[in-house]
């Protein structure tokens, strides 16, 4: 790793050539950043869930009007929703206190820090691709060539290898790598990589929109380290596919069989719960399907 003295040259030297877009401050080299929940914001989410609880627990037991304070959860809304407007999220590098962070910053004073990573704990950097379908429903019934699906579909974020040989993520995502905005944000991305990688001496792996990174056991070592490979789309469907198919099942399970089941346990005890799900089945495919279609 290099000294401070280095580290800050070589930050001057790249800002001072427009290698990267950022500003010193304290120290610490602040680039922009997609929106992250920084402490501030977490803040009034636990302060808003805490004064739901409070006031349904007064109006139960109080008979106190929870009518009368709904605008304390719009007042609160409103605050969280103008701060997330106006404020600006940056990734943060303090080289001489060793670590990487988020901070917050409200009208150019910063208002939280937060998401403090050492330095010491990466290993090697880089910028990854996750498959993230577009949500746009539309986009279901359109033939788009790969290389759209690439920017459109996938997120892209600084990413790095710790320690224990373990991919974490360094910064927030970027999507809809066709806008100009968030091009610019990913080029900056991959110099502030660079920097870091310069700094700490380590290996930096940029990904193209059509790569992503794996983890690979270095053959004779126990150390592990990044490789860049190209993407299968196929495969990336298919794993998508097959996670959205779980979280499916899990959702299903803990939304509708979970409480029926426990329903179940306050009328018919523990074992019976158990005993009463084949005969419901029976009665649903002998009985209430074939009613349906009119079959019985």
């Amino acid at each position: 790793m290099k000294s401070n003295e280095e580290i800050k040259t070589n930050i001057d030297f790249a800002l001072a050539n427009r290698e990267i877009n950022g500003f010193i401050e304290n120290d610490c080299l602040y680039i922009d950043s997609p929106f992250v929940f920084s402490n501030i914001f977490l803040f009034i989410v636990v302060l808003f869930f805490v004064l739901l609880i409070s006031i349904s627990i007064l109006s139960l037991y109080l008979g106190f009007d929870a009518r009368e304070s709904s605008w304390l959860f719009l007042f609160l809304f409103l605050i969280m929703a103008i701060l997330m407007k106006i404020s600006k999220n940056y990734l943060v590098y303090d080289y001489n206190l060793g670590e990487i962070h988020y901070a917050t910053k409200l009208f150019n004073k910063t208002i939280s820090n937060s998401y403090h990573i050492d330095v010491r704990d990466i290993v090697e950097i880089g910028i990854n691709n996750t498959y993230e379908p577009s949500r746009n429903r539309n986009d279901i019934f359109k033939r788009v060539k790969d290389d759209e699906v690439f920017e459109y579909n996938f997120i892209s974020n600084i990413v790095y290898l710790n320690t224990e040989g373990k991919l974490k993520n360094l910064s927030s995502a970027i999507y809809n790598k066709q806008e100009t905005k968030n091009k610019n944000l990913l080029i900056n991305f991959s110099s502030f990589c660079k920097i870091i990688a310069n700094s700490l001496e380590i290996p930096c792996k940029i990904c193209e929109n059509n790569q992503k990174l794996e983890i690979i056991a270095n053959e004779g070592t126990l150390k592990k380290s990044l490789n860049i490979i190209p993407i299968d789309l196929e495969k990336e469907k298919k794993d998508r596919f097959v996670l959205l198919t779980k979280l499916f099942i899990l959702r299903i399970i803990l939304t509708v069989f979970l409480p029926f089941h426990i329903f179940l346990m306050s009328q018919y005890g523990f074992w019976g719960a158990f005993q009463a799900w084949p005969k419901m089945l029976y009665l649903l495919i002998t009985k209430v399907i074939p009613g349906l279609f009119g079959l019985n």
